[in-house]
């Protein structure tokens, strides 16, 4: 609520006296009183207090003021004198309340602290030129968040405008905008890759991935996904790369990689066949294929091998070759 009135407009008017007053004349703020005072439209009387007095000996031009209710603008009075004519309107004399001055600060970007937003420091300011009390009150989203010139808010991400406001005691007000910036730079987090690691065949390389998991400051919701590039190596062995790609309701990137190489350290394992009979002896070459020395072929990583992967490292014989062979003695 607005105190009374302290600096209000006022309008001078002048009133004429042709005879001499040798007792007092009286006024007051009633229409009813001398001198007979008319107001315009709008206009509000309320006078120089419940009355005042004045005591005249002499004809003399007097000036009056009558004061209009704040915070009307100024509006003019017709006055009559004793004899009921009118009487010219005197200059206006103004006695304004001077509004306050206020400032709420420069913009700010801040970066997202949170997911509910930043908490961002509101610095205000305000004078009254008349020197009047001042109170504030800080507007955002059509609501009163803070009546202190400093105060703190928590915005969340965006752009948002607001008001401060300064009223003085006679109802003036003033008010100035301040632009609050919550952006988010800051990519997403991701956590819980494991190192590469080599896998020996047959395991499945998938199947040792890492399951991450990510998290932003600003978005409670961000986006994690992956992709494979396989690479391959000697023989039935490959490398896999995975990339996990984490995204922000702003775009902001982070990536993370693991690679699982399948590796093949361990030889295959040849079954041989039962012992192969050279007898009776005829002095004749004999032909013996792989798969007659040979009954199985395999490997943990190369599951097509068969005997016919299979040759002939070296040849061995405990005979000397083109020679008579040994002789077994019956007796």
């Amino acid at each position: 609520m607005c105190a009374p009135p302290k600096s209000i407009y006022a309008q001078n008017w002048y009133e004429y006296l042709d005879f001499p007053q040798v007792s007092p004349i009286v006024y007051n703020s009633t229409l009813g009183g001398f001198p007979n005072v008319t107001l315009l439209p709008g206009a509000a009387a309320i006078g120089q207090g419940a009355g005042f007095t004045e005591l005249l000996s002499s004809p003399s031009d007097i000036w009056h003021t009558w004061y209009t209710s704040y915070p009307a603008q100024l509006v003019p009075l017709v006055q009559w004198d004793n004899n009921s004519q009118p009487v010219a309107l005197g200059t206006p004399n103004f006695y304004a309340n001077t509004l306050p001055v206020v400032s709420a600060g420069a913009d700010q970007t801040v970066e997202c602290a949170s997911h509910a937003g930043t908490t961002v420091t509101l610095d205000g300011s305000g004078s009254d030129p008349d020197g009047d009390p001042l109170t504030f009150e800080w507007w955002y989203d059509g609501n009163v968040i803070a009546t202190t010139p400093l105060a703190s808010f928590t915005f969340p991400k965006g752009s948002h405008t607001v008001t401060l406001k300064a009223m003085d005691d006679q109802c003036g007000m003033s008010s100035d905008d301040v632009i609050i910036t919550v952006e988010d730079t800051q990519a997403p987090v991701i956590t819980g890759v494991g190192a590469d690691q080599a896998v020996e065949c047959p395991d499945n390389p998938y199947d040792y991935f890492s399951t991450p998991s990510v998290s932003d400051v600003c978005d409670p919701n961000p986006v994690l996904a992956y992709s494979d590039v396989v690479t391959p190596l000697c023989g039935n062995t490959y490398s896999v790369t995975r990339t996990w790609t984490a995204t922000d309701d702003d775009n902001n990137m982070s990536t993370e990689d693991q690679t699982i190489t399948l590796i093949d350290t361990q030889a295959p394992v040849i079954t041989p066949a039962t012992a192969v009979s050279m007898w009776p002896p005829n002095h004749e070459y004999m032909t013996f294929g792989i798969s007659t020395m040979v009954n199985a072929v395999n490997d943990q990583c190369h599951t097509s091998l068969d005997v016919n992967d299979v040759t002939i490292h070296s040849v061995w014989s405990d005979e000397v070759e083109d020679g008579m062979g040994r002789r077994c003695h019956h007796g």
